[in-house]
């Protein structure tokens, strides 16, 4: 029996021998008794517990093999929900790693060639990455994967400050000068057309070619100077007469494609190419609640 905890008859801390342990203990030949609610094992002698039932946990997991369910394909392929999203999400990851790698180094070798291109380029990685993301997405066919980085990230920086790089400095750089210029005067087309003239001008007579009002013609260029829509067509008339006939159809001007290419003498491959383009932007931007504005091709009637 354990010593006395508090004060009593028997005194302090008092020890009773009156029944001195038993050797073998009594448990280990049986005497002992079992308690359900608990799951413990009780000597009878000296009241100990002396063992408890031991679970497996992992019983209360194990399920039951479906009958029904026919046999496990353990070489089949199972495909999570969201794992495309990831697997986009994961591939998009690594080309702006791959890009912003590569327009790091191509930094370092400007630092000897040309420091103020090598500084302007670093401080616009960031934006760089993005045009040249949303110009690969599109499938441009100057901008698409698999193209040199080098070239596309100095256009790009070229049309964001509004400079033109050094010819000496291309050929150090092992690149040919026609090739990045050709790509700025294709960002200029594609980024900012509002801010080229000739854009205007050819959207007006393409409208006036294919018999639709000045009026819807300017209302379209202002939809693609302020969306700016990506198509994967490198020829700025095939894109600009594509545009005129996608906002046709939401302005109510009835043209068929046929008719459109005819009159126009626009490339017929390139323009039905960049109006699927479009179409699909259009659809997005629907998607994502952004509408063009709608033109009532009645009431501009009356207005002229």
């Amino acid at each position: 029996m354990e010593n006395k905890k508090f004060d009593d008859i028997l005194g302090r801390n008092f020890y009773c021998r009156a029944e001195p342990e038993q050797f073998p203990c009594p448990a280990e030949s049986g005497d002992y008794s079992y308690n359900a609610d608990r799951g413990s094992y009780k000597c009878n002698f000296c009241l100990s517990v002396v063992k408890w039932d031991v679970h497996d946990d992992r019983e209360l997991f194990d399920e039951e093999e479906d009958a029904d369910s026919g046999p496990m394909n353990e070489d089949a392929d199972f495909t999570p929900e969201g794992e495309n999203i990831q697997a986009d999400f994961s591939r998009d990851f690594d080309l702006r790693i791959d890009r912003e790698d590569s327009i790091l180094e191509l930094v370092e070798r400007l630092e000897t060639i040309d420091q103020p291109l090598a500084v302007s380029i670093n401080r616009n990685v960031r934006q760089i990455i993005d045009i040249m993301r949303s110009l690969e997405n599109a499938n441009h066919s100057a901008f698409r994967i698999g193209l040199d980085i080098n070239p596309k990230a100095i256009a790009i920086n070229s049309h964001i400050v509004g400079t033109i790089p050094n010819r000496n400095t291309l050929t150090k750089l092992k690149l040919r000068p026609e090739t990045v210029y050709a790509k700025i005067r294709i960002l200029k087309t594609v980024l900012t057309p509002g801010k080229d003239d000739r854009v205007k001008r050819e959207f007006l007579a393409i409208g006036k070619l294919i018999g639709m009002e000045e009026s819807l013609a300017l209302a379209a260029l202002e939809e693609f100077e302020r969306y700016k829509p990506m198509s994967g067509v490198i020829i700025p008339y095939a894109r600009h007469t594509a545009w005129l006939f996608v906002m046709g159809e939401k302005y109510g001007f009835r043209i068929t494609q046929k008719d459109l290419i005819g009159l126009s003498n626009s490339p017929r491959n390139a323009t039905r190419a960049a109006i699927k383009d479009f179409r699909e932007f259009v659809s997005n931007l629907n998607n994502a609640n952004i509408t063009p504005e709608i033109h009532d091709l009645s009431r501009v009637n009356e207005v002229e």
